[in-house]
């Protein structure tokens, strides 16, 4: 009710703010803060050393749809599509080492873009006789194959130059999935992954390809996505299955056809592709998931997985006697070479105090007090 007024007006002796109070405004980007840190702590207290290993793990493997080996478009520049379906024979022929070189769409296949099944099908003695003379056939018209070509040769000489790794493959089969069962959009990826080098003699004679000294290898980081997002575990790849020319490709994809038959929207294609992969991350997460027994011996890494939030004491330094890491470390120091002073290799040894120290490498001076 209104004493002595009509709606809308305060009433006398009260003021209007005090007839309606408004409440301070809230911080909510204080209050998210706050909230995710007691969120973070919260579950570091709750992890054990084994769900921090397996953590670790999963950051180590890029599982989003980023990661080329889990959604590869060949679209992309860095790579070459392929046509046919002979690639049992391609992987033979590698195997025993022959080269390749990768020829333009071809006169017979009319129009541009991915041609069809029944497209394909109808060059299938073409696409034969070619694998047998070491010839592969992209649908790429003949400028657009050449400035793949050249990108994948330089990309791929960078990284073998600059990081010591070979990035270059060919993929051999396809799993076309869906991330979810309401997803409309189709992924595509590399399941055979045959590692290749290219290489030119001069601008004439084109690109050829030969296989890589790597070995070849089953798209892992598909396998890893596959078991933990979808519960599908595919067995019997480790090893490969191998026949008299190298690895069985026939029975690689049967392999995994029959482990996604029951999965609504799968297939697996027999379709190649020539393009670059990266494989860094994965040997961290090979040698993390294979060797933590091992890794564990070294005091460091203890702590970080027992007591991460303690601060690193110097009576954790020291390396247990007869320990995987002291063993590896004398071996280094007995494969010195004997014109080598000790004072230029690693200590085998902890330091006084029981802390790891590094010596001075040869060639380069050790630092040395000033002259007085």
């Amino acid at each position: 009710t209104f004493a002595g007024g009509t709606p809308g007006e305060a009433s006398e002796g009260v003021t209007a703010s005090a007839a309606a109070p408004t409440a301070s405004a809230r911080d909510l980007e204080a209050d998210l803060k706050a909230y995710l840190e007691a969120d973070r702590l919260r579950r570091e207290a709750e992890e054990t050393p084994q769900t921090r290993l397996d953590r670790w793990l999963r950051q180590l493997l890029d599982l989003t749809m980023r990661n080329r080996l889990l959604n590869s478009s060949s679209s992309s520049k860095r790579v070459i599509p392929l046509l046919g379906s002979k690639l049992d024979a391609v992987e033979d022929r590698l195997a025993a080492g022959r080269t390749f070189a990768v020829l333009e769409r071809p006169s017979e296949l009319p129009g541009k873009g991915a041609p069809d099944e029944e497209a394909i099908r109808g060059l299938d003695a073409l696409l034969t006789a070619g694998v047998a003379e070491g010839q592969l056939r992209s649908y790429l018209d003949a400028a657009e194959l050449e400035v793949r070509l050249t990108n994948v040769y330089r990309e791929a000489r960078t990284a073998r130059e600059e990081g010591g790794v070979n990035s270059l493959y060919l993929a051999v089969g396809f799993l076309s999935y869906r991330e979810t069962r309401q997803a409309t959009r189709s992924r595509r990826a590399p399941l055979l992954l045959i590692p290749l080098e290219i290489k030119r003699k001069s601008g004439r004679a084109g690109y050829s390809l030969v296989k890589g000294g790597d070995e070849t290898r089953i798209n892992v980081t598909l396998l890893e996505y596959l078991r933990r997002d979808h519960d599908v575990d595919i067995t019997g790849l480790d090893p490969l299955p191998e026949d008299d020319n190298g690895v069985d490709v026939a029975l690689v994809l049967r392999i995994i056809k029959d482990a996604i038959k029951d999965e609504d929207g799968w297939e697996v294609t027999e379709e190649g592709q020539v393009g670059l992969y990266s494989f860094s991350k994965y040997l961290l997460w090979r040698d993390l998931r294979d060797r933590a027994d091992v890794l564990r011996e070294n005091p460091l890494v203890a702590h970080l997985l027992d007591r991460p939030r303690e601060p690193f004491g110097a009576e954790e330094a020291a390396i247990a006697p007869g320990s995987s890491i002291e063993r590896w470390g004398q071996a280094r120091s007995s494969r010195r070479s004997p014109t080598t002073p000790p004072s230029s290799a690693p200590s085998s040894r902890p330091h006084a105090g029981g802390r790891w120290c590094s010596r001075a490498r040869p060639g380069r001076a050790s630092p040395r007090p000033s002259p007085t």
